[in-house]
Parts: C-alpha cells; sequence; structure tokens
C-alpha cells in the first residue's frame, strides 16, 4: 500500500472505474489501480472539453488525497506534492508551462505559507511567505538586474519597512508602500554620502528646504 491517506482507509466503496460528464460523454478514466480509495493512474479521454490531464497518486473518495503528481498536457504544467481533497495542499512542487517554479506550501488549491517562487525569464526570485497565492509577509525578492529587495510584502507588493539594495551599490532602508518608498527612510550611494527623512511615493518630500534643492533631488529619484 502506498501511503494512502489515513481517512479512506476504511471507506467501503465500490470503484466505478470511469466518471461521466453526461450519459453520452466519458470525462476521463481509471487507467490503472484504484481510483476511488488506493493509488491509481487517472486520465482524461479525447472527448474532455477542457485541458487533458494525468494524475498519477493516492485517492480517497475519487479524488487527489495524499501524495501525488498531476500533469496537465497541453500547457505542460506538473505539480508534484500532497493533495487534500482534490486541492494542492502541504508541500509540493509546481513546474508551471512557462518555465516558472514554485517549491514551497500550498493551502486550498494555492500558494500559502513559506516558499520558493523562481521566474523563468530573467532567473528573478521571491523567497519567503505567501497568501492566496500573493507574496504576502516578510520574504527576499532578488531581482533579474542584481537589486535586491528583503522586508515587508503586502498583496504582492513592497509594503511596510524593508531594505532595497540596487545592483549599482546603492540602497535604501526604511519605509515602503505599493512598491515605492514611502514614510522615513534613508538612502545611501555608494560612495558613502547618505539622505534621511520623508519619502513620499516614491520622490524624496521636503517641507522646509529649499524649492532648488528639492527640485535638485526630485530630479535624482524621479
Amino acid at each position: 500500500m502506498k501511503n494512502i491517506s489515513s481517512r479512506c482507509l476504511f471507506v467501503n466503496t465500490i470503484f466505478l472505474g470511469v466518471l461521466f460528464l453526461s450519459s453520452s460523454k466519458v470525462l476521463a478514466r481509471c487507467v490503472s489501480g484504484d481510483c476511488q480509495d488506493g493509488y491509481g493512474t487517472y486520465e482524461s479521454s479525447d472527448t474532455n472539453p477542457f485541458e487533458g490531464h494525468l494524475y498519477i497518486g493516492n485517492f480517497c473518495d475519487g479524488k487527489p488525497d495524499g501524495y501525488g503528481v498531476y500533469t496537465w498536457r497541453q500547457s505542460k504544467s506538473r505539480y508534484e506534492g500532497n493533495f487534500l481533497d482534490g486541492e494542492e495542499h502541504g508541500h509540493g512542487k509546481w513546474n508551471y508551462g512557462n518555465g516558472h517554479i514554485y517549491v514551497g506550501e500550498f493551502r486550498n488549491g494555492k500558494r500559502n505559507g513559506y516558499g520558493l517562487y523562481t521566474w523563468a525569464e530573467d532567473g528573478s526570485s521571491y523567497e519567503g511567505e505567501f497568501v492566496n497565492n500573493e507574496e504576502h509577509g516578510t520574504g527576499v525578492w532578488k531581482y533579474g538586474n542584481g537589486d535586491v529587495y528583503i522586508g515587508q510584502f503586502e498583496d504582492g507588493k513592497r509594503n511596510g519597512t524593508g531594505r532595497f539594495k540596487y545592483a549599482n551599490g546603492d540602497y535604501y532602508e526604511g519605509k515602503f508602500l505599493n512598491n515605492k518608498r514611502h514614510g522615513y527612510g534613508t538612502y545611501v550611494y555608494a560612495i558613502g554620502r547618505k539622505i534621511q527623512g520623508e519619502w513620499r511615493f516614491g520622490k524624496r518630500y521636503y517641507s522646509t528646504n529649499s524649492i532648488h534643492e528639492a527640485e535638485f533631488y526630485q530630479y535624482l529619484f524621479k
């Protein structure tokens, strides 16, 4: 027996073998094993109006439950990990058809908990906390151009306190709002000079400085 969910060990049901979309069309079928309350292989048929798929793993009540591998043939996406009641739940690895990869925790079919997401286009990556597929909590985002942000996220954006280090050696440490410097913070140049104070929507905010100085710094950070 291959790690069958304990919820299914004492279920006494009849294995149906074929699931029907309607009385005339077969949606999917069990290729081998026990696709009701055991270990089996389950695939979509040619008449499936949706994307074809293949699942190999544990089942409970006819749904993926426990460890398994689910492959979407058309998009070439692949999930390998734990399931609960037909959804990705627990630790797993998702290889997306576009080349992106996520390794980490899932809950109710979404990225929830700690994980690492890597983008294929430029090698950017985010490692940290997720809530409902969004970067949310504390994490580290490494950008493909060499920039690195360490700090707080909310709804997929830099929100809260963090430190953004630019590839040229400059860095900003302070408050962020919707990916922009906003609130009190310090900008330090690679040569050592630094600017401290309030920021508004990505630009230095001045209340007492001369208009000429304000215009100069707004030009630098626009």
